[in-house]
C-alpha cells in the first residue's frame, strides 16, 4: 500500500494542485516558502491525526484557507479541499486483525446527489473522480446518512452499515478484500467564522470500476500507518503515548505480556508503597485541614506512577546520554530526529510489519553534518524494505537525492505570483547522471552552468574575483559533467527542472560528430557536439528566446559546410587558429553565443594558461594536482588571483551575460 495521489485545493499557499507519488523515496525540492510544508500538513490531516474532523482540533483555522487578490482587495476562500487515494499491491494482504477493531461506517448503496441526473443514481457510476479534480467532490458532501430531504441538495436511497465485530452486517473483510484502490477526501468550511470539517471515504476494485462512498472514515491507520515528523522535532507531540498513535502502540507492543511485566508491577507496589510512607504527614494535615472541610469523603495521594497497571506504558520516557543524560525534548533536533525515525522504522518493522507503512519527514538535514545526514539517508533506503513503505521527504540537502536500488520521484514546488505551483520530474531516465553531491545541487538552483570537467573550477575562480558573490546571490550551480558527450543530457534534466540553463566548452564542441566511419579514418572518438544540445536550448528566455531557432539553424549549416570544406579538421582540430580561412567570423559568432549565455571557447581551456608550469604544454590537460595547486595559490597568495594564472576574457562575457543579461521572450 502506499500514497499514489494527493489532490489539494485552497489550503494555504496552494490554489490547487495534483500530485502523483510512487513507491519508494519521494523528495520534495523547492525554494524557502514555496510551500513544501504545507504538502506534507496535508498529509498528516489526512493520514497523520486520529481524527481529522474533531471539532476541537486546531488542525485547520481560519488563517489556513487560501489567500488571494481580488483586484485590490485580498481576499480567502471559504472552503478547502484535500483528498489523497491509496493503492494496494496485488498481492497485499489486508490486516484485517487491526481493521475488525476500527468502528464500522455507512455504505452508499444509491443516492441522488444532483436531481438533474434523474431518480436513484447509481453511487458507483456516479462517482469515477477518474481526473480527479476537486469540484467533482462536491457531490459526495451534499449527502448526509440523516438527510431525507430532497430540498437539501442530496439525498441517500439506500445505505448498508458495514463491521468487523457485528452480527447481520456486511463484513470488512468481504467489503475490502478485493478492493486494491482506497480514496480520503476531507473538506473544511468556514461558516460565521466557525470551521467545519468533513471527511468521505471511498473505495473500489480498480479504474475501471466506479467508487462507492462511506459516509465516515474509521479505517486509516490500519491501511497504511503514517507517521509525519515536522521541521520542529518536538517529542511531546512526536512521541504521544496513546492508544491511537504508532508510539503509544510501539510502548504498548513491548510492555504488555512480557515475561518481565509482572515483575514491574511488583517494582510500581514497592514505589507506591514507599511513596506513601514519604508523603504521609503532608497527606495526613493537608487532608484534615483542608479536603476534609471542603470536600468530605474525599481523600488525597501523592503518586510516582499510574494505578492501572494496563495504562504503565504511557509513563515511559526516553533519555539520552551524549555526555549528559537529559530527557530527549531538551536535545537538539538532529538527535531528535535520528531516535524519532528509528522509532518509527523499529514499530513498522517489528509490529506492523502487515501492513505498509508511509514516513513523511520536513528536512531531514536539519542541525545534522554531512556524516549523519548520509546515515540517515541510508535509513531511509532500509526503511523502504524494497518497495513495502514508502517515504516522502522535503529536503534542500543534495544528500538525500542520490540514485540507489530504491525508486525515486523528484517534485518540484516553485512560488510564482504568490501561488505554489507544483511540477512533477520523471527523473528515472536521468537517475544515471545523479553521481554525487555536486550533482544533485542542480535540484537547488536557478541557474545551472555546464561544463565539461575540471574547467568548473576554473569558472569558478573566476567568477569570484570578477564578479564577487553573484554565484550565491543569483544561486548558480556550476556543474561538471564528465565530458562532453553527457553535457546534452544534463542539459536536458536542467530545463525539465525548469531553470537557466548555460554551456561552457572547448573549441572542438563545435565540431565533431558521430559518424563512425569518419572517425576511425582520423583515429578520432565520436562525440556530441553542440548541435546535440537541441533547439530548446537556444529558445531558453535565458539564451536567445524566439532568436534561438535562427541560431541553432546557423550552427547546423556552418557545421556542414566545415564537414564538406575542412574534413580533416572537422575531426581533428582543437583550436580556432588551426582553421584560419574560418576564424574572423567564427570568433565573432562565438562572441554572439557568449553574450547569449553559451560558451564555446577559441581553444581549450588549457589554451588560458599563463603559466606553463601549473598547466603543461606537454600533457595539455588538466589535472587534479595542476588544480589543487593553482587552489593553493588563489587561497593564500592574494596578490596572485586567478586572472595573473588564466586569461579570462572571454569565460568574463560569458559570466557577465549570465549574472547581468537580458531576457529573452520565448
Amino acid at each position: 500500500m502506499y500514497l499514489s495521489r494527493l489532490v489539494i485545493k485552497n489550503f494555504r499557499s496552494i490554489n490547487e494542485a495534483d500530485l502523483t507519488f510512487g513507491k519508494g523515496k519521494n523528495v520534495i525540492v523547492g525554494r524557502n516558502n514555496a510551500g513544501k510544508s504545507n504538502i506534507l500538513k496535508a498529509i498528516d490531516i489526512l493520514l497523520g491525526e486520529s481524527s481529522p474532523t474533531y471539532a476541537k482540533s486546531d488542525n485547520v483555522t481560519e488563517l489556513d484557507f487560501h489567500s488571494f487578490r481580488n483586484e485590490a482587495i485580498v481576499e480567502s476562500a471559504t472552503e478547502l479541499t484535500i483528498a489523497c487515494i491509496l493503492k494496494r499491491e496485488n498481492e497485499e494482504e489486508l490486516n484485517f486483525a487491526a481493521i475488525n477493531e476500527t468502528t464500522g461506517f455507512y455504505k452508499v448503496l444509491s443516492a441522488k446527489p444532483d436531481f438533474k441526473l434523474g431518480p436513484k443514481a447509481d453511487i458507483e457510476k456516479r462517482f469515477h473522480f477518474d481526473t480527479y479534480t476537486t469540484d467533482e467532490f462536491d457531490s459526495i458532501f451534499t449527502l448526509d446518512k440523516d438527510v431525507d430531504d430532497p430540498t437539501a441538495g442530496g439525498y441517500i436511497v439506500g445505505k448498508r452499515w458495514v463491521d468487523g465485530k457485528l452480527s447481520n452486517v456486511v463484513k470488512f473483510e468481504d467489503e475490502l478484500n478485493n478492493k486494491f484502490e482506497f480514496m480520503y477526501v476531507f473538506r473544511a468550511k468556514v461558516i460565521n467564522h466557525r470551521v467545519e470539517k468533513y471527511m468521505r471515504f471511498l473505495y473500489r476494485e480498480s479504474p475501471e470500476k466506479g467508487w462507492i462512498l462511506a459516509l465516515n472514515s474509521p479505517i486509516r491507520g490500519e491501511l497504511l500507518q503514517s507517521a509525519v515528523i515536522s521541521s520542529f522535532r518536538d517529542p511531546v507531540i512526536q512521541l504521544r503515548a496513546t492508544s491511537y498513535t504508532w508510539y503509544g502502540k510501539l510502548l504498548k507492543h513491548i510492555t504488555q505480556d512480557h515475561p518481565y511485566f509482572e515483575e514491574l508491577e511488583t517494582a510500581y507496589s514497592q514505589v507506591k508503597s514507599v511513596t506513601d510512607k514519604i508523603f504521609t504527614v503532608a497527606r495526613e494535615k493537608i487532608q484534615t485541614s483542608t479536603i476534609n472541610v471542603a470536600f468530605p469523603g474525599a481523600d488525597i495521594s501523592f503518586q510516582l506512577n499510574e494505578d492501572k497497571s494496563t495504562e504503565t506504558y504511557k509513563d515511559s520516557k526516553i533519555y539520552i546520554d551524549d555526555g549528559v543524560k537529559s530527557p530527549l525534548s531538551d536535545k537538539g533536533a538532529g538527535i531528535q530526529s535520528a531516535t524519532i525515525i528509528g522509532l518509527f522504522s523499529y514499530y513498522v518493522r517489528q509490529y506492523n510489519s502487515k501492513a505498509s507503512a508511509l514516513l513523511c519527514v520536513e528536512e531531514p538535514e536539519l542541525y545534522l553534518h554531512p556524516h549523519a545526514r548520509r546515515v540517515i539517508s541510508d535509513r531511509f533506503d532500509e526503511f523502504l524494505e524494497n518497495g513495502k513503505n514508502q517515504v516522502i521527504m522535503t529536503t534542500h540537502s543534495p544528500e538525500f537525492i542520490k540514485t540507489t536500488g530504491t525508486e525515486l520521484n523528484i517534485i518540484l514546488v516553485k512560488r510564482i505570483n504568490k501561488k505554489t505551483v507544483i511540477t512533477p520530474i520523471e527523473i528515472r531516465e536521468f537517475q544515471s547522471l545523479l553521481l554525487d553531491d555536486n550533482h544533485n545541487e542542480i535540484f537547488f538552483a536557478d541557474k545551472v552552468i555546464l561544463c565539461e570537467g575540471l574547467d568548473s573550477h576554473i569558472i569558478k575562480w573566476i567568477a569570484d574575483e570578477k564578479f564577487p558573490m553573484q554565484l550565491n546571490a543569483n544561486n548558480t550551480t556550476i556543474l561538471n559533467c564528465g565530458g562532453k558527450n553527457n553535457i546534452h543530457k544534463y542539459a536536458e534534466l536542467v530545463r525539465m527542472l525548469g531553470l537557466e540553463c548555460y554551456l561552457v566548452a572547448d573549441f572542438d564542441y563545435y565540431l565533431r560528430d558521430k559518424d563512425t566511419e569518419k572517425c576511425a579514418e582520423y583515429s578520432s572518438k565520436p562525440s556530441e557536439s553542440v548541435q546535440s544540445l537541441g533547439l530548446k536550448f537556444f529558445t531558453q528566455s535565458c539564451t536567445f528566446g524566439l532568436e534561438g531557432e535562427e541560431i541553432f539553424k546557423k550552427i547546423q549549416r556552418t557545421r556542414s559546410q566545415l564537414k564538406v570544406s575542412y574534413e580533416r579538421e572537422f575531426y581533428l582540430a582543437s583550436n580556432i587558429d588551426e582553421l584560419p580561412k574560418v576564424k574572423e567570423n567564427a570568433v565573432a559568432f562565438f562572441e554572439t553565443l557568449r553574450k547569449h549565455g553559451i560558451c564555446i571557447l577559441d581553444g581549450e581551456v588549457e589554451d588560458l594558461s599563463l603559466d606553463s608550469k601549473l598547466v603543461s604544454p606537454k600533457s595539455r590537460k588538466l589535472s587534479n594536482d595542476s588544480i589543487y595547486e593553482i587552489s593553493e595559490i588563489v587561497n593564500k597568495n592574494k596578490t596572485r588571483n586567478i586572472s595573473a594564472i588564466f586569461q579570462t576574457d572571454e569565460i568574463e562575457s560569458f559570466l557577465n551575460a549570465v549574472f547581468n543579461g537580458e531576457s529573452k521572450t520565448t
